[in-house]
């Protein structure tokens, strides 16, 4: 703080900036003119910071209002006698007092103490960049000066000097040499030395701390108030922006404050131009008292309310719909001063809800007219099938000629290629109408593979592919709770596809899985085959709907192209999704996996009793001529006895005069329909347990529960067969099983004699499980053995290697389609070997059960190859 001027190049100093670091060196000295008014720089010299730094710091000290350091900073000379200044880093001074005497008149006057001033200033200004606290320096001329670093939020933003005073008493002959060199006035030097205070080193340190913290503190003042008043203009500017109405008012309703929004909709210029009004002093006034009973109670309650829909009138405009909510405005002290609202327009949105509202009302009457249009049309379709597929079983009952026979077969089986068409329509349509309802009954998973086995192995067979099943052991006999006839759909589907496409080796079921915590199963469902495989570009469009495999003219595989796009849609629907891997010529491979939570055991189902029909009296309730006399016949051909009623009104009447054992009631007929007969009935006295069957062509489940709603005790869909219809009677009738009927095989032909004479082969069982006749039964024996013929040997080969579950697999595989083909030794012995690989025996046991069931094999196959052929 003393006077400088160019001191020679051996003093010229370099300013490190920034705590020390050298990001630029200045190689001017630091240049302070004491006498330039405060907040201008001094010499021109450049900022000594890099653009970054120096920027952050001209925003701290522009925030703070300096100048009312000076009276206190001239107030302090008064009493202290100590001069104070605060200068930025870029030598501008911020505040000051002014100098003493002896520095301004005397020192900063000659060039030759100037240069001891500059030094001294160079100096301090050196230790406080390096980070020093409080720098004490006596320069050459001297007097003693002293600075303190300006921090505010953490940034060093300016430097506090103090100086111009004696530590202790001068010596008069070191300043009057002084003086005599620089050519001073002595009098006139002598009484400016004597206004100079003394002033102890521990003294001048507790004033530079007083002074830095008062300074600290102003500045700091001056900060938060700059930065409260930064922040108002920033929350104004944001609930400006904010696109919605923000208000807030006082106890009585009156505003205290709003956004734009606000003032546009009052067709006011500015937000402060509606403080102090309350809502009836604006456009919406005949709304004011709905809204100061809504503040009220938010204010009274301190309960915030939302989503309130009100309208509004803004002014010169039609109503708006405004969605509001307000919450209790509150002091530091929490208690309740008033309400603050923010309403959000919604007029669009109400409009657009109201338009879907209209949509979503004409698409469901669209869904519910297409629902209805598939019930009909099932209905329309079902009926004239039933009655072509019951003439047919009808007619295939009575005919011997065998050409006249082979024609009923291709009608039957184009009947069930129709029909299966028919259901995956249907099945794709109620899942594209989200009206398909997934089951959630407990089942096993054995009894699923069976049912899969039991139903893909007759076209396996006829094909000449085998066909095995793998499951995991710990899996096997497991019970899940989901959708057993979807899943068992979706795995038909795609066993059927692979039997299709797969014209030699081989088609592999694999169901493998872990638990999933919770009581849950994590099921993996593949199935592989080695058939003609999938082109990468087919891949893409696998599951699309009406999509085939082979799509070209001469396809010879057939198809509807939609099983594939169900069987993808079901799995979603249990939460998986089917993947697909195939090389063309090599094969294919799907699968997918499904989680589904355990179930308790699911007993086994009752074996049927042995007693035939005779006496049992069967009400039909049917409405078509025809298929009335297809269901009588059947009917009677199972010995019931059994009477035909037209209508619904008909049955009533007919329940009322008679006793039935069990109802066939048909669903859509004149004058009074299926489900209000069944309520009719079910009111008598004698019909309350009597089983009520619905006869339905509507295939949704809506429907079906419908009948049991109504009633009744389940259903048969049409088209009805025999085995359908004497599975119902056997469910609902007790102790009934009715004796399987087919054409006999003419008395005289050897191919009869030779079957009979197999050991351990019941034909009958045969003809009657696959519903074969007696030259097709041949073949599929044939087959069976050529296909099955060497297990055993695959077996021993697998226990051998020690493959165990491999082992159990052939034989679980085996043991299957033997009772299937009717070789009910073999699946016997089978069965044992199997029980037996099960439950862990050992090879002194196994070893008689595999010879047995190769032994039974081996003569099985030997008789199969030695039958004659049937006769023409």
């Amino acid at each position: 703080m003393t006077d400088r001027a160019d001191p020679p190049p051996s003093v010229r100093p370099r300013l490190f900036v920034r705590g020390g670091k050298a990001e630029r060196m200045r190689e001017a000295p630091l240049r302070v003119d004491w006498k330039l008014p405060c907040g201008t720089s001094a010499g021109g010299r450049e900022s000594g910071s890099d653009p970054a730094q120096a920027a952050v710091r001209a925003e701290l000290l522009a925030l703070i209002d300096f100048s009312q350091l000076n009276g206190i900073f001239e107030n302090f000379l008064e009493v202290t006698g100590l001069p104070i200044s605060i200068i930025d880093l870029d030598a501008r001074v911020l505040a000051s007092s002014r100098w003493q005497r002896l520095c301004l008149d005397f020192h900063r006057a000659n060039p030759i103490t100037l240069a001891g001033c500059i030094q001294s200033d160079t100096e301090l200004s050196r230790r406080m960049e390096a980070g020093s606290d409080c720098a004490i320096y006596q320069c050459v001329n001297g007097l003693t000066d002293c600075a303190t670093p300006l921090v505010i939020e953490g940034v060093h933003v300016a430097n506090l000097f103090t100086g111009q005073f004696l530590l202790d008493e001068p010596d008069p002959d070191f300043f009057r040499r002084q003086g005599r060199r620089c050519g001073f006035d002595e009098a006139a030097y002598s009484e400016a030395l004597a206004e100079v205070p003394v002033v102890s080193r521990d003294r001048i340190q507790a004033i530079l701390k007083l002074l830095r913290g008062l300074a600290q503190q102003i500045a700091s003042q001056s900060l938060a108030n700059a930065k409260l008043e930064s922040t108002r203009r920033v929350l104004q500017t944001v609930i400006d922006t904010i696109p919605h109405t923000v208000f807030w008012k006082d106890a009585q309703s009156r505003y205290l404050g709003c956004n734009r929004a606000v003032a546009r909709m009052a067709a006011v210029a500015d937000p402060e131009d509606i403080i102090g009004k309350t809502d009836y002093d604006l456009p919406w006034r005949e709304l004011a008292e709905l809204y100061r009973r809504q503040d009220a109670r938010v204010m009274a309650t301190g309960v915030a309310e939302h989503h309130r829909l009100e309208p509004v009138h803004p002014a010169g405009g039609s109503v708006r719909w405004m969605e509001t909510s307000k919450v209790p405005l509150r002091d530091a002290q929490g208690q309740v001063v008033g309400v603050l609202g923010m309403s959000q327009d919604i007029t669009e949105r109400k409009r657009t809800e109201e338009e879907l509202a209209h949509a979503k009302e004409a698409a469901e009457h669209a869904n519910r007219a297409k629902s209805a249009f598939l019930a009909t049309m099932s209905h329309e379709i079902r009926t004239p099938l039933h009655v072509i597929v019951g003439l047919a079983h009808l007619l295939r009952r009575d005919l011997i000629d065998p050409v006249h026979r082979q024609r009923l077969d291709q009608l039957c089986a184009n009947s069930d290629h129709l029909l299966a068409l028919l259901n995956d329509v249907l099945d794709f349509s109620k899942i594209e109408a989200d009206r398909l309802i997934l089951d959630h009954t407990p089942f096993r998973l054995d009894a699923l593979v069976d049912q899969v086995r039991s139903t893909l192995a007759r076209p396996a067979l006829e094909k000449g592919v085998a066909l095995t099943f793998a499951v995991a052991p710990d899996l096997r006999y497991a019970t899940v709770q989901g959708d057993p006839l979807r899943l068992a759909q979706v795995l038909l589907n795609l066993g059927g596809n692979a039997i299709k496409f797969t014209d030699r080796g081989e088609v592999r079921i694999e169901i493998d899985g872990r638990p999933e915590g919770r009581g849950r199963l994590r099921l993996r469902f593949t199935v592989r085959d080695t058939g003609i495989g999938i082109a990468p570009a087919d891949r893409q469009r696998l599951f699309q709907p009406f999509t085939q495999g082979d799509s070209s003219p001469t396809r010879s595989r057939g198809g509807t192209g939609l099983g594939l796009a169900i069987s993808q849609r079901l799995v979603g629907l249990m939460g998986g999704t089917i993947k697909v891997q195939s090389r063309l010529g090599k094969g294919s491979r799907f699968r997918f996996d499904i989680v589904l939570p355990r179930a308790a055991e699911v007993p086994e189902p009752a074996a049927p009793g042995c007693t035939d029909l005779g006496g049992r009296r069967i009400l039909v309730v049917e409405d078509h001529p025809l298929a009335q006399e297809i269901l009588f016949e059947m009917l009677e051909d199972l010995g019931c006895e059994v009477e035909v009623a037209s209508d619904g009104a008909e049955a009533v009447a007919c329940a009322q005069a008679y006793p039935y054992d069990l109802i066939l009631m048909d669903m859509q007929m004149p004058r009074m329909d299926g489900l209000a007969a069944t309520r009719a009935i079910r009111a008598l006295p004698d019909y309350r347990s009597v089983p009520i069957i619905a006869l339905t062509a509507n295939a949704f489940a809506e429907d079906r529960r419908r009948c049991l709603e109504a009633g009744m005790n389940g259903h048969v869909g049409k088209p009805v067969t025999p085995a359908a219809l004497t599975a119902a009677l056997a469910q609902w009738l007790p102790d009934l099983d009715s004796p399987a009927r087919g054409t006999p095989a003419p008395p005289d032909d050897p191919l009869v004699d030779a079957l009979a004479a197999i050991p351990g082969l019941d034909a009958s069982r045969g003809l009657r499980g696959s519903r074969l006749e007696l030259a097709e039964y041949r073949t599929l024996l044939v087959r069976f053995i050529a296909m099955h013929g060497e297990d055993i040997a695959r077996v021993r080969e697998r226990l051998g290697d020690g493959e165990l579950d491999e082992a159990r697999t052939i034989l679980h595989n085996l043991k299957g389609i033997s009772g299937f083909v009717g070789a009910a030794s073999l699946a016997a012995r089978a069965t044992a070997l199997h029980a037996a690989l099960r439950a862990g025996a050992d090879p002194a046991t196994l070893d008689p059960l595999v010879h047995a069931c190769d032994a039974e094999l081996g003569a099985l196959a030997e008789a199969v190859r030695a039958l004659p052929l049937p006769a023409a």
